[in-house]
């Protein structure tokens, strides 16, 4: 008997002991943070799956390597000594670190760590908190915003409490009212508010008590110590308790005293400003920017477009600006903003002659009314001789930019691949008499890749001369588009292979185009070579053909590396050097997109670039179909 129940206990025993791995496996398995055994080498003994989850890459990834390769390069060095004091029997509590994702993005780790009993090993687990680190950061920066406004020396600014009275005070206020901080304190609102302006404010302040509103503005008179009347618009707001009540206020106060005195002194001079308005022989409008109305005129304007002067007077400007009636609104907008005060039109008059003019316009206040007041050039012959100028020296420059791009690439990109082969060839000289074939094999190989640059670089050289000076014929005939594009496509597939580079076409059965097939295979070659050679390995290249009504278009889209717009507006200049490496170093000429636009151009087509940094590139073909 004594035996069974002994043999019992044992199995219960082993029972409990199994159920109780299984449920620590459970835990360790469904856990939404991060367990992980760490050998005394600083490779991973064991992780749970939340590993991939979190950072991205597969447990084989992350066992493969010791931990410090997925750490935040900052925190390798600290992390590495916390992990050694681990090991010497020290416990680990809230250490944070930076792990480097998979995908790049970075998330912080809180840690909690304890050695082995032998020391050989380490247990540890860790908490994201990424998005406490950023809320902190946060806060940090703006609290620091807030300081920085409050500090303004050139803004008065306060905090204020209905219980505690005066909390803080800026210099910008103390320099404003004259008194010092202290001073400040034993004040009221009230004693330094002119007697004139504290109702308003009273009102407005009793609506944020109420809970009618949170903030308010109003221009508002201060008294300084001095007793001068300080002008300002003064900004309050309220930051209320969780029951709704006022816990303080933040009042903002600029000082606009000196534009008060201004605003006197203008509408003194207003009946000055007239006068001058008539008398004056330039041509003078005062514009209504609310709906463009011509407000007044002089009679010089009158004489210039060629109306009676009543009759100007009820016009609009849309009647006399070429432009649409939106654009007309938008620049005025501007000049009512004073973002912009001198324009470049196209004026109609009463003949129907159009003249280019240029306006200087500034808005101006009569009689509470804002208007802009512009004074208008007839600059058309002007403009005319400044064409003439321009284009002749747009046409010198393309000239002496297609000599130095010229001479350039001969200078460079034939010395290098010419230096290379040298090289390369001395060198293997020397390998010949060491009968060393690996080495012989590798540098015949460099000599052939630059031999193969440099012939593709003569080439182009070449077709681009022969471009320039009208010697390349076109010679157009009836092609199979789709023959021509697949033919194209298989003189790639072994480059593509080399990079693991997937080739997807889609195309119609037949295409038939009226073309030079010389000039619309460089095109597609060029293409397909550029695309490839600015696509990561692995990477994947679409080429399509679309057939429209009167047209064909031919797509190369790649997600590749992709260009900014400042790279593609400069790729097609003859004046600007984009060549550069693809992902595997691969060079180019500098000479390939310029040729695909300038035969393009002969078959009266179109060459469109859409790029995107990172995502990739798309080149598209518009030529006229048969």
């Amino acid at each position: 008997m004594k035996k069974n129940i002994k043999k019992s206990d044992k199995t219960s025993r082993k029972a409990d002991l199994l159920l109780s791995e299984s449920t620590i496996e459970l835990f360790f398995k469904m856990s939404s943070d991060l367990f992980c055994v760490v050998k005394n080498d600083g490779y991973f003994l064991e992780l749970n799956p939340e590993w991939e989850n979190l950072l991205g890459y597969t447990t084989e990834e992350l066992m493969s390597k010791p931990f410090t390769a997925f750490l935040h390069p900052d925190d390798v060095e600290r992390t590495i000594k916390e992990y050694q004091e681990e090991l010497k029997g020290k416990d680990v509590f809230n250490f944070v670190n930076r792990y480097v994702c998979k995908d790049k993005s970075i998330k912080w780790f809180e840690w909690r760590g304890k050695a082995s009993p032998d020391r050989k090993s380490a247990f540890a687990v860790a908490r994201e908190i990424t998005k406490r680190i950023n809320a902190e950061h946060l806060a940090r920066e703006t609290e620091s915003r807030f300081r920085s406004s409050f500090n303004l020396p050139q803004i008065g600014a306060t905090i204020t409490s209905l219980d505690k009275g005066w909390i803080e005070v800026n210099d910008g206020l103390v320099n404003m009212l004259g008194y010092t901080k202290e001073e400040l304190k034993n004040k009221t609102w009230a004693d330094l508010t002119h007697k004139d302006d504290l109702e308003k404010d009273f009102v407005l302040f009793n609506r944020v008590l109420s809970g009618e509103i949170d903030h308010y503005s109003l221009e508002k008179r201060f008294i300084h110590k001095n007793g001068k009347v300080v002008w300002t618009i003064m900004s309050a707001a309220c930051v209320r308790k969780v029951d709704g009540k006022v816990d303080y206020f933040v009042a903002l106060l600029q000082d606009i005293t000196k534009q008060k005195t201004t605003e006197h002194k203008l509408k003194e001079s207003e009946q000055l400003f007239h006068n001058i308005f008539r008398s004056h022989g330039a041509v003078k409008l005062l514009i209504d920017p609310v709906d463009g109305t011509i407000f007044d005129a002089n009679e010089a304007a009158a004489e210039y477009y060629g109306f009676p002067l009543d009759k100007l007077k009820a016009m609009k400007m849309t009647e006399i600006n070429t432009l649409d009636t939106e654009q007309v609104k938008s620049l005025m907008n501007e000049s009512v903003r004073n973002s912009k005060n001198q324009f470049c039109f196209k004026h109609r008059l009463a003949s129907g002659e159009i003249r280019e003019v240029e306006v200087i316009t500034s808005p101006v206040e009569i009689g509470n009314k804002k208007l802009l007041f512009s004074i208008v050039y007839d600059i058309t012959e002007k403009n005319v001789a400044l064409r003439s100028l321009e284009e002749s020296e747009k046409k010198l420059k393309e000239v002496v930019a297609q000599k130095d791009k010229f001479f350039s690439i001969i200078a460079h990109d034939l010395k290098n691949p010419f230096n290379a082969i040298i090289g390369f060839s001395s060198i293997l000289s020397e390998e010949i008499k060491k009968r060393n074939l690996d080495e012989i094999e590798n540098f015949a190989s460099l000599i052939n890749q630059a031999s193969e640059r440099v012939l593709n670089l003569l080439l182009n050289l070449l077709k681009w001369s022969q471009s320039q000076t009208g010697r390349l014929e076109f010679i157009p005939e009836y092609l199979d588009m789709v023959h021509l594009l697949k033919e194209a496509v298989g003189l790639f597939e072994d480059s593509a292979s080399h990079k693991s580079i997937s080739l997807k076409t889609h195309l119609p059965a037949i295409a038939p185009l009226y073309a030079d097939k010389e000039m619309i295979g460089t095109v597609i070659r060029n293409l397909i070579s550029n695309a490839i050679k600015y696509t990561d390995p692995g990477g994947e290249i679409k080429i399509t053909m679309e057939q429209e009504p009167h047209k064909l278009l031919i797509s190369i889209t790649d997600n590749g590396i992709g260009m900014d717009n400042e790279t593609v507006e400069g790729l097609l200049r003859i004046d600007k050097s984009y060549s550069k490496p693809g992902t595997l170093n691969e060079q180019g000429t500098g000479l390939g997109l310029i040729l695909c636009k300038e035969f393009i151009d002969k078959h009266r087509g179109k060459f469109i670039i859409e790029s995107e940094k990172g995502k990739g590139s798309k080149f598209t073909i518009e030529l006229p179909s048969v």
